[in-house]
Order: structure tokens, then C-alpha cells, then sequence
């Protein structure tokens, strides 16, 4: 009796025991969660603060940088004679509109003891690949090679519309990639993860290539080549920095003048052209807007498609003083409304908060909230559909000869024709210029295959059509 005693005391102390370590290690645990949880709030909170701290020196350059050209926008306007104006506006060594610093690249001479990569037009992907390797060892294009890629692309940009539309068809991805400020890293890595571009891997970059890094140059170079491979499927928007004014702030100006001591001059006359022929916006499959800054209430795409938008070299200054009527009519800006429209879509911020209301903090665009998002999506949806039914009117009335066109191209009689011939003969027959591609989907039915079913554009047009016809 004793030994059965003295066995269910041991039982008991060892339960005990076991209780005792469950408790504690139940108790550890909870101190370690607390403790890792508290430490990630910590380093969140850190976080934060570190991105509110640059988002305010940036808005605060920006507010400064924007406040100074009106301040000297102003002095100039009301301060100064026009002759001392003439005077001081033709120091510049940088300003646009003059042709001092262009040298024609032919003229430019590549000497035997140069070393770094070499481009020959036009150019091609193993041009491409060859040129990324040798700016990721961080040797620097000769100016010869550089002056001849940057008028090779100011023709390609030249051809673009204000809103570029791209088509992606849905098993196919498109990346959208944001600022890079001169960080070339950051642009590697991208092609590392997401692939190198091509005609089934399209890009759109969305402006602020250049300013704050130390290879704004290099990352100019890499997307401009891209762009002359492949114009189609690789593209740009212009984004607030792509502005001659911030270059001479934010370190582009300077970084350019440093590498090309003989040639800077020139290469930044040019770049001030070419930043100020990038297209505005991207729209993707009719979907999916794109631009750099965002919207206002009164931002209309129609406008922003049809203003000359290479006659905003700057948005910091609000107008220009001519001397004469010569220089007036060649140097001609765009009207304080036009000049907005881009304000507003290269400087606007959203924000949480129904309205639109003047962004202080960078000191220009606004403050967008979801409402003036709506709206616009519902501007754009009104236009849309009228102009559809426009179209789909006008398909109607060309229905016998798409019909007989499209036969051509369909020799086994099957009604269905690839997308490309498809395209082909709505162009011909129309003559409109449209990009098909894209409207494909809102007016045709396509097969799981990629055909197209011809004969169902004018089958929608049946019902669609208004009755009076």
C-alpha cells in the first residue's frame, strides 16, 4: 500500500511538473509573439516615417522649385523691360529654342582607343544585349553614338500620339513600371524578373527616368533603344521630371555635362526636345489609364489628345516674353487651359477624401478623390459609346464590300480569318486609321483559337443599328 502511495505521488509531482513547463513555454511564446509583433510595428512604423520623410522633402523641393519660377515669371513680366528680357533670355547656355549647341553626329569623330559598345542603325535585340552589359559594367556611350540615337528616337516619338492605346490580349501581361530616377539597378532588376522586352513581353514606363541618381544617362540610353527595336510594344510617358528645369536642379543637367564634356551641351539640347515629345498617357485595352501624376475634375482626354504637346518644353514657367512677332509665332506656348490639362496629369496626387483641391504640398496638379475618378470613367464611357456607334454606322454602311474583301482572305469558306487579316481589310475598306486590333473585342467575336468571326461584327450591327436605317 505504501509503494502504490508513494508511486501516485510521483505520478502526481511529475504532472505537475509537465503543467508547470506547458505554462511557462505557453508564457515564453506569448512574450515572443508580443515582442516580435511590437518589434514589426516598430520597424513599420519606421518605414513609414522614412517615406514621409522623403515624400516631404520632394514636395517641398518641388513647392520651392514651382514658387521660384513664378516669383520669376512674375519679375519678368512686370519688373523688367523687354530689351533687358532679350538680354537675359539669351544666356541661357541650355534653353530650348536655340541651335547653337547642335552638332550634327556625322561630324563626330569615334576614335581607335575607344573601348566601350558600339551601335550600328538600325538597331537590333543583339545591339540591346550587348548595350546593357556594358552600361552594368558601367562603361559610358561614346556622344557620337549617343547624338545618333537621340534623333533616331525624337522621329520614332515624333509618330506617337498624345495617348498612346495599346492592346494586350488577356493571356499575354504587360508591366507598368514607375519612377526610376537615374537608379539603374532598379531598371536591371526589372528586366531580371520580369524578361527583357519584346513584342510578347510589352512595357510601359511611366515617366521620371532621369534626376536624384547617378545614371539617369545610362537608363535614357537603355529604354530609348528599346523604343527604336520595338515601337509598338514598348512605351513611354512623360512623367514631372522630364523637364529641363528640374534637370538643372535635381542633377540630370549636371550628371550629363560631367560624363560628355565635349558634347553635354548638345546632348541636353536634344533632350529637352525629346522630353517634350513624349507622349502624355497610355491606355491599356480601353481599360486602363496610365500617366504619371493623375486627374483633376476638369482633366479631358479628348483635349489632352489634340493640344501640341511638344511646345511644353517646361511647366514652370507659365508663359514665355517674345520680343517680336517672329519669335512669338516659332516659339508659340500652349494656352494656360492646354498648359493645365498636363499640370494636372503629371503632378496630381489621390487622396482618400471625396473632391478635387489644389495640391499645395508639391505646388501644382490637385488632390483627386475617387468621386473625380468616377467621373471621368463615366465622361469616357459617355464618348466611348458615341463613338462606337459612330463607327459601327459607318461599318454598316460598307457592308457589302467588307463582306466581299473579307471572302478574299477566307478561301476555304470557313468564316473565320486571322486577327492580322481581319485588321488588314477594316482598314482598307474604311481607311480610318484606326488601331483594330484593339477594337477588336468591341466589335467582333473571337474564337478560343484566335480567329475571328467576321460575319459577327455585322450581326451585332443588326441590332445595334438604329431603326431609322
Amino acid at each position: 500500500m505504501e509503494c502504490t502511495i508513494s508511486t501516485m505521488g510521483c505520478n502526481a509531482s511529475a504532472h505537475y511538473s509537465k503543467h508547470k513547463y506547458n505554462e511557462t513555454a505557453i508564457k515564453a511564446t506569448v512574450l515572443i509573439q508580443r515582442w516580435y509583433r511590437c518589434k514589426r510595428a516598430q520597424l513599420e512604423v519606421r518605414r513609414r516615417y522614412s517615406l514621409t520623410i522623403f515624400q516631404s522633402i520632394e514636395y517641398a523641393d518641388e513647392q520651392e522649385q514651382t514658387q521660384l519660377s513664378n516669383f520669376f515669371t512674375f519679375m519678368l513680366e512686370h519688373c523688367v523691360h523687354r530689351g533687358e528680357v532679350a538680354r537675359t533670355s539669351t544666356g541661357s547656355d541650355v534653353s530650348p529654342g536655340t541651335d547653337s549647341y547642335v552638332i550634327k553626329y556625322e561630324k563626330i569623330d569615334v576614335p581607335d582607343s575607344y573601348r566601350g559598345p558600339r551601335l550600328s542603325f538600325p538597331l537590333d535585340i543583339s545591339h540591346a544585349k550587348t548595350l546593357l552589359n556594358a552600361l552594368k559594367d558601367r562603361q559610358l556611350l561614346h556622344a557620337r553614338y549617343v547624338l545618333q540615337l537621340l534623333c533616331e528616337t525624337r522621329r520614332v516619338l515624333k509618330e506617337k500620339p498624345n495617348i498612346t492605346h495599346v492592346s494586350v490580349s488577356y493571356f499575354k501581361e504587360i508591366t507598368i513600371c514607375g519612377d526610376l530616377h537615374g537608379n539603374l539597378d532598379d531598371l536591371l532588376l526589372v528586366f531580371h524578373k520580369n524578361g527583357l522586352p519584346s513584342e510578347n513581353n510589352p512595357y510601359v514606363f511611366n515617366g521620371d527616368f532621369v534626376d536624384r541618381g547617378k545614371n539617369s544617362m545610362e537608363i535614357l540610353i537603355i529604354l530609348f533603344v528599346f523604343l527604336l527595336i520595338y515601337p509598338n510594344d514598348f512605351h513611354l510617358n512623360r512623367g514631372n521630371h522630364e523637364d529641363y528645369i528640374l534637370n538643372m536642379k535635381y542633377g540630370f543637367a549636371k550628371e550629363v555635362l560631367k560624363k560628355y564634356k565635349d558634347h553635354g551641351k548638345t546632348i541636353l539640347h536634344h533632350l529637352q526636345d525629346i522630353f517634350s515629345w513624349l507622349p502624355l498617357a497610355t491606355i491599356v485595352n480601353n481599360k486602363v489609364l496610365i500617366v504619371h501624376g493623375g486627374i483633376s475634375d476638369t482633366t479631358d482626354l479628348d483635349s489632352l489628345n489634340l493640344l501640341e504637346r511638344n511646345k511644353l518644353k517646361t511647366l514652370m514657367k507659365t508663359r514665355k516674353l517674345e520680343t517680336d512677332k517672329k519669335n512669338q509665332e516659332e516659339h508659340s506656348e500652349l494656352t494656360e487651359k492646354e498648359r493645365k490639362q498636363v499640370l494636372d496629369i503629371l503632378w496630381s496626387d489621390p487622396n482618400k477624401q471625396h473632391g478635387c483641391t489644389p495640391n499645395q504640398r508639391r505646388g501644382g496638379g490637385c488632390y483627386f478623390g475617387p468621386d473625380t475618378t468616377d467621373q471621368l470613367l463615366k465622361r469616357v464611357k459617355t464618348i466611348e459609346q458615341s463613338a462606337l456607334q459612330n463607327l459601327q454606322e459607318r461599318i454598316f454602311v460598307h457592308k457589302r464590300k467588307l463582306m466581299d474583301t473579307f471572302a478574299k482572305c477566307d478561301c476555304k469558306n470557313t468564316g473565320r480569318i486571322s486577327i492580322s487579316d481581319w485588321a488588314a481589310v477594316m482598314e482598307s475598306v474604311l481607311q480610318l486609321k484606326l488601331p483594330w486590333r484593339m477594337l477588336r473585342s468591341r466589335l467582333v467575336k473571337t474564337d478560343p483559337d484566335g480567329k475571328v468571326d467576321y460575319m459577327s461584327c455585322f450581326c451585332y450591327m443588326d441590332t445595334a443599328r438604329p431603326m431609322h436605317q
